[in-house]
């Protein structure tokens, strides 16, 4: 998903200016992305919870989590 928002960023500013999208991302929400709606706190770190998951012997099991 990090690509997916660095895109949308680019393409919402019209610009591949690097400092620029990364004024966009800190601090930013995004919707619709792959791992679904992902927001940044001002200092760039994820602002939500992400997991991953994988399915063993029937039951969900969480893999990691930040």
């Amino acid at each position: 998903a990090s690509l997916q928002i660095w895109a949308m960023a680019a393409n919402e500013l019209k610009t591949l200016d690097r400092e620029a999208i990364a004024r966009r991302i800190r601090g930013g929400s995004f919707r619709g992305t792959l791992l679904g709606d992902i927001s940044f706190a001002p200092n760039g770190q994820l602002a939500n919870r992400h997991y991953v998951f994988s399915v063993q012997g029937q039951k969900m099991v969480v893999e990691k989590g930040n």
